[in-house]
């Protein structure tokens, strides 16, 4: 029996199977799983079409953010229903998941095939999980915690990143670890050209081939487990 349905028959006095206790809170819980979901979807809404540039954009996430008390879990239900500008997605989840992830916890995130963008944006604590391909701006200045792409990702992986580690299963675009700082990235697949353009510190491992190293690389860059000992003195 539906659990709205069970909740009419109580106010109208008629027996069930259940402890009306038991039913009630089993109606307040799924009441608040959806409405936190809802209110999610709302501030997202109420954000999505401003004319700011990312950053500021994250703000506003961040902001409407703080009157919502929601979950992992919640964050992890709203990923496949949430619609809109990819970019604009991928900053409200980071900015969601930083307002309450704890050391040593996880998220799953799914988005069924869609790409979405600055996925783990400002990361610094706990793991976030990418069930598929991820789009560019992966990890985007994090200085903590870890990024799993399952898939893979565009261009500019770990660009900015102070620390923490990212692993990408598959392929990887152009400028992986641009003017990272430091941190891990690790590419299971191939990566494009500029690899570690301006680079600062970090370390790169790619397992399968590259086009080209970047300008200026400071970084550490393994292929294939072996260090380019090369582009780690400039």
């Amino acid at each position: 029996m539906d659990i709205r349905e069970r909740l009419k028959e109580i106010e109208e006095g008629l027996p069930g199977d259940l402890p009306d206790i038991k039913i009630a809170e089993r109606y307040k819980e799924s009441v608040e799983k959806v409405s936190n979901v809802d209110k999610l979807l709302n501030a997202f809404e109420k954000i999505k079409d401003l004319k700011v540039d990312y950053f500021d954009f994250y703000e506003k996430a961040s902001e409407k953010l703080n009157s919502i008390n929601y979950s992992l879990k919640d964050i992890e239900d709203l990923c496949p229903v949430i619609e809109g500008d990819e970019d604009k997605i991928g900053i409200y989840i980071s900015a969601a998941i930083n307002k309450i992830i704890k050391d040593g916890e996880e998220v799953r995130l799914n988005f069924g095939n869609r790409k979405i963008n600055f996925l783990g944006m400002y990361l610094s604590r706990g793991k976030v999980i990418v069930e598929g391909d991820a789009g560019y701006y992966v990890g985007y200045e994090m200085d903590g915690g870890n990024i799993n792409v399952e898939g893979g990702a565009s261009y500019y992986v770990g660009r900015e990143m102070k620390g923490g580690s990212i692993y990408i299963k598959g392929n990887a675009g152009d400028d992986v670890g641009e003017e990272m700082k430091g941190g891990t990235i690790s590419i299971g697949g191939n990566a494009g050209k500029c690899v570690g353009d301006f680079s600062e510190g970090g370390e790169i491992r790619i397992e399968g081939n590259y086009k080209s190293i970047g300008e200026n690389c400071k970084a550490k860059i393994y292929h294939k487990g072996k260090l380019i000992e090369s582009y780690t003195k400039n």
